[in-house]
């Protein structure tokens, strides 16, 4: 979609909705009306009051003949352009102008509508439509804090070739390459790890110690280990990372509570959600904003970063989902699903299942890395 207006200026555009009519009610039957773009002056110069003070650089404006226009209902609708057979979405309708000395706030029809153009929002919009081409698009952040509204894929500054993981009382790095593990964490305290998660942002790694009652992290590689929060635990468990919003969620079995902090300053903390079954994981998808957890281990529910609107996205008697991770690439909820012995993928918009492998022996933890996804099978990777 080429992204300069004045390549569309004078080429004529449809409008369908069924907003208000030659009677100014609104329609029961669907209508339409064809519009030709007018450049941003001549827009202008028809009401300088209206279109001077809110027409702007990412809307564009078009007329119609015999006073067509859109109107009153059709705020939302489209304007759609044929090109090669193929009708395209290039404007959202936005405003008209008021018709003077009217009883009722009604549009003038023989004025200009104005349009959001679309074009202007492409890399939004295939955030939401097409996630996996918006990644794939999105260049690795440089910088060593990224904001909030960063147009960067966080994941990839940091380059690696390895896992991350947690087995009983260690931890340990595992090289995709297939060379052999080694340890990352200092086991001289052999406190068994409850939970593990990382930052793609900070490169670092965050586990619990149930047995500490505590919380801690580390480079990736081992080094700088961090108390993160050690005070008013009971048996923290399952941790989930969400590197956008600069969040640690974690599963407190002993208080049966979800609660969360911030990375950059732990001593702020709110209950997420209580009470919680024992044994429950979690997971955060940053890019749409929701929490998951695992619901008596048949089922997935998910919610609102914050804890509001939970619902149940997947519910089977014939589950037995050990672990979950977010696909960010395919943006689906991929779970180890040990009734059937296979790892699936659920797209949380249709709610459409796929199957990724079957016929596992046994299969428990599950990472994924891009389009790769790794597992492991009677505590082995594979």
């Amino acid at each position: 979609m080429d992204k300069n207006q004045s390549r569309i200026v004078g080429t004529n555009g449809t409008v369908i909705g069924f907003g208000f009519n030659s009677q100014d009610v609104p329609s029961d039957k669907l209508l339409e009306a064809n519009l030709t773009v007018l450049d941003k002056n001549s827009c202008i110069k028809v009401d300088k009051r209206t279109y001077g003070k809110y027409l702007t650089n990412n809307m564009f404006c078009a007329s119609g003949k015999n006073n067509t226009s859109a109107c009153n209902g059709d705020s939302g609708g489209g304007i759609y352009f044929m090109s090669n057979v193929t009708w395209y979405l290039r404007g959202i309708v936005s405003f008209s102008p008021l018709r003077p000395g009217a009883n009722i706030l009604v549009c003038d029809s023989s004025k200009p509508s104005v349009f959001t153009d679309v074009s202007k929002y492409l890399k939004w919009s295939l955030r939401y439509t097409n996630t996996t081409k918006w990644l794939e698009d999105l260049k690795p952040c440089k910088e060593e804090i990224i904001d909030h509204n960063a147009a960067c894929n966080a994941p990839r500054r940091l380059e690696y070739d390895y896992l991350i993981a947690g087995v009983n009382d260690s931890i340990i790095r595992v090289p995709t390459n297939g060379d052999p593990a080694f340890p990352v964490r200092d086991d001289s305290n052999m406190d068994q790890q409850g939970g593990l998660d990382y930052d793609c942002v900070e490169g670092r790694f965050y586990w619990t110690e149930p047995g500490t009652r505590a919380i801690f992290s580390a480079k990736y590689d081992g080094t700088d280990k961090k108390a993160f929060i050690k005070d008013n635990l009971e048996e923290p468990g399952s941790v989930a990372v969400d590197w956008i919003s600069r969040r640690l969620y974690w599963v407190d079995y002993g208080k049966e509570t979800i609660e969360v902090a911030s990375l950059d300053h732990p001593e702020v903390r709110t209950l997420v959600k209580s009470p919680i079954n024992v044994g429950e994981k979690i997971v955060v998808d940053p890019l749409l904003g929701k929490l998951y957890r695992i619901h008596l281990y048949v089922g997935i529910e998910w919610m609102n970063l914050d804890g509001s609107e939970p619902e149940l996205l997947l519910d089977s008697e014939t589950h037995r989902i050990s672990d979950m991770k977010v696909s960010m690439i395919a943006a689906e909820l991929c779970y180890v699903n040990k009734g059937a012995f296979k790892i699936e993928c659920i797209d949380t918009r249709s709610r459409r299942i796929r199957t990724i492998v079957d016929n596992l022996n046994n299969p428990d933890k599950l990472a994924i890395i891009d389009e790769f996804f790794y597992w492991t099978e009677d505590n082995r990777f594979v």
